[in-house]
């Protein structure tokens, strides 16, 4: 039990990360840090988009409309930890 919940630990790691990626290339890419039209840029950020984007359109569609702020992110970080403790307290139960 104590593998498989590694393995699924690194693998929410992972799409943590990916996220934390996407979120701050996009940041980047509104602010004209990063030109969104170079092809590895455009790869990176379209790929990202293609693996968070159905997930975090779902929460936007709960979450009321805050201006400019998109709050979707930070809400499925929180979701995403909710669900490792409850994976952990399921694969752990004595």
């Amino acid at each position: 039990m104590i593998s498989i919940y590694y393995i699924l630990s690194s693998v929410i790691d992972l799409f943590v990360w990916s996220l934390i990626i996407y979120v701050i290339l996009n940041v980047l890419a509104n602010f004209g840090v990063v030109n969104r039209y170079n092809t590895v840029v455009n790869f990176i950020q379209t790929s990202l988009a293609q693996i968070h984007e159905p997930i975090l359109y779902k929460i936007r569609s709960f979450l009321p409309n805050f201006g400019m702020i998109d709050l979707s992110p930070l809400a499925l970080f929180v979701l995403v930890e909710i669900f490792r403790v409850i994976l952990r307290e399921l694969l752990f139960r004595i």
